[in-house]
């Protein structure tokens, strides 16, 4: 039987885990390294990062690389994909409701009065682009993270393995020929699960309301009303990729029941939510085990 063994690093502001087989502990290093490049790159947190140099750019024409040119218009996409409830361009409006760079948790309400988003301009000949508002990869960033060690790991011949980002979820084959089995966090409590789902070539990610909160405020903002995610309080979804299931267990917090299911439909998703007064929504295709009290 094939022996597995779990790395851990701290990036992103949380624990990301690398499980694979024992005689593959060697590429574990590579995979950090991977989450520390785009950590320093793209976090907001970080003055030096090349984000950080984009977002003092707001209202230039500026050129930038092939990846940011990427990941800029993976915004652009989901964006439209949502009808709006996914947006990168929510920075200034997180720093006015407190979560800024301080972590003050001071809201500015003229200044989430004044915040509006303005498209911006992607030129993809020459990845020259025009920002008017600055950019938030949070996002998509650790999907993003979680999709490109999958990557790393698929071309050195790794076929089975667990990726956790601060309890996103990436699987590539089995465990001893059984799926993952992943343990769905308790709204409530990081303590406590409300659930187990098994996985097998996919990703699990979620969102939730009660864990980055302060002031009666969460961190799931609705770029279009400008308030914070108020019906649901906690969301799964089952993706291909880590990237789009991070972007959908947000996207999902946002709108009702029948907003979810369409999207699930028509990006070929499943997923389950939690509301406030603690229902449980689950759609087709979301196998999970869920506990009862």
């Amino acid at each position: 039987m094939t022996a597995y063994l779990t790395r851990k690093i701290e990036a992103f502001s949380t624990i990301f885990e690398v499980t694979l087989p024992e005689d593959k502990s060697d590429i574990v290093s590579l995979c950090f390294q991977e989450l520390s490049r785009i950590e320093r790159k793209y976090s907001r947190f970080l003055p030096a990062s090349y984000l950080s140099w984009i977002n003092s750019c707001i209202g230039k024409e500026i050129e930038v690389d092939e990846e940011t040119y990427m990941l800029l218009s993976i915004g652009e996409y989901f964006n439209r994909a949502t009808n709006g409830y996914f947006d990168i361009f929510v920075k200034e409006l997180l720093d006015a409701y407190g979560y800024d760079s301080q972590y003050s948790f001071v809201q500015d309400n003229k200044k989430i009065e004044k915040f509006e988003i303005r498209r911006p301009k992607l030129d993809p000949e020459r990845h020259i682009v025009k920002l008017f508002n600055q950019v938030d990869l949070g996002g998509i960033g650790k999907g993003y993270a979680l999709d490109t060690l999958a990557a790393i790991l698929k071309s050195r011949g790794v076929e089975n393995f667990l990726l956790n980002g601060g309890g996103d979820f990436l699987a590539a084959g089995t465990k001893a020929s059984a799926m993952w089995e992943i343990l769905l966090s308790h709204p409530d409590s990081r303590d406590h699960a409300i659930g187990l789902i098994g996985l097998k070539n996919g990703s699990l990610c979620s969102s939730g309301t009660n864990i980055r909160k302060w002031n009666n405020v969460n961190h799931i903002l609705n770029p279009i009303t400008k308030k914070p995610a108020s019906e649901f309080k906690q969301s799964f979804v089952l993706t291909q990729n880590a990237t789009s299931g991070q972007v959908f267990s947000k996207a999902i917090l946002l709108g009702d029941v029948e907003y979810a299911v369409d999207l699930a439909e028509k990006f070929g998703f499943s997923f389950m939510l939690i509301s406030r007064s603690n229902d449980v929504y689950i759609s087709k295709g979301f196998e999970a085990k869920v506990y009862h009290d």
